[in-house]
């Protein structure tokens, strides 16, 4: 379901309302958490979006994931004093790019982001998705799957839910 389209780091982005997982999973469980433990929580969410997006925009301009931070000129973030961030390549680094946002405090949740490129004969999709840990955990989920088809989305691994707030799907 297209929710509407905005504008973002100069390119129109489509939010889509989709919520893939490698298997069928139940809604992760309801844990209570702080207002403080969801704020900090929420500036990691922006800020994988903003690297998932960024991400897209590099390939759109040179065909290739950036394999850095500084390529994307978004350097400043490497460790924060709740989070540790690490960019991995997906198992096909010319398919895709993840970015681990590891808790340092056990009651704050970690995230994978991924921003991954899909064909569908002459088309090429950009898909970004956000996974998160049903539950709290200085452990990060493990790398979510690209899918297979564009219209599917990111895939979650076990343990891990997508966040469709901030999963994007665009043609390139």
């Amino acid at each position: 379901m297209i929710r509407g389209a905005i504008a973002k780091l100069g390119l129109i982005t489509l939010l889509a309302g989709l919520s893939p997982t490698v298997q069928a999973q139940e809604s992760p469980p309801y844990i209570p958490q702080t207002a403080a433990a969801l704020a900090l929580q929420g500036e990691v969410q922006e800020y994988l979006n903003a690297v998932n997006l960024a991400q897209l925009n590099y390939f759109l301009e040179s065909s290739q994931f950036a394999t850095s931070l500084a390529e994307l000129n978004l350097a400043g973030f490497q460790e924060t004093e709740n989070y540790r961030y690490l960019m991995l390549p997906a198992k096909n680094p010319r398919q895709g790019m993840i970015m681990i946002a590891q808790a340092k405090n056990p009651k704050l949740k970690s995230y994978a982001g991924a921003a991954f490129v899909v064909s569908s004969g002459e088309i090429i999709k950009g898909i970004g998705g956000i996974c998160e840990t049903n539950l709290p955990s200085t452990s990060p989920p493990v790398i979510p799957t690209a899918p297979t088809f564009a219209s599917t989305g990111i895939l979650c691994p076990f343990g891990s839910h997508a966040l469709t707030d901030f999963d994007r799907d665009r043609i390139l």
